[in-house]
């Protein structure tokens, strides 16, 4: 999808803050994007991301690796997204995109996450006011 050209926001943290992995990562995401536009076309793998990185920084870098690196990126302000419609990240200069990726992707792992800490809440609550139903919930 593309998006209008708007000015970037400023992240939070310079490139230079950046630990050594994101800021790879971020490079290759914007020279891909130079070469290929904008929106999912402009994607990268993770392991296209890790076999880049991996050679820039001289060392085998984990596929773990990258997706840190991602998260770092994205919690320092840069608009990493990704789609279930498309294989990849990219940087997104779209709102709409970025909005999908965050309600699809952050907002999805928040009812989960939320899910299963009622379900122990639950558990905690049973062993706590029944030490007899304990069997129970281990075995």
């Amino acid at each position: 999808m593309m998006g209008a050209l708007r000015q970037p926001v400023a992240p939070v943290r310079s490139d230079e803050a950046l630990g050594e992995v994101a800021r790879e990562v971020l490079v290759a995401l914007r020279r891909r994007r130079l070469q290929a536009g904008s929106g999912a076309g402009a994607s990268l793998t993770r392991g296209q991301l890790m076999a880049r990185v991996s050679a820039a920084v001289g060392r085998r870098v984990s596929d773990r690796t990258v997706r840190a690196a991602l998260e770092e990126l994205r919690a320092a302000a840069h608009p990493v997204v990704s789609s279930s419609a498309a294989s990849g990240y990219w940087l997104s200069d779209d709102q709409a995109e970025i909005q999908e990726c965050i309600d699809r992707t952050y907002l999805s792992r928040i009812r989960h996450h939320a899910a299963a800490a009622r379900g122990l809440r639950r558990a905690a609550s049973v062993v706590a006011s029944a030490p007899e139903q304990q069997g129970r919930l281990l075995g």
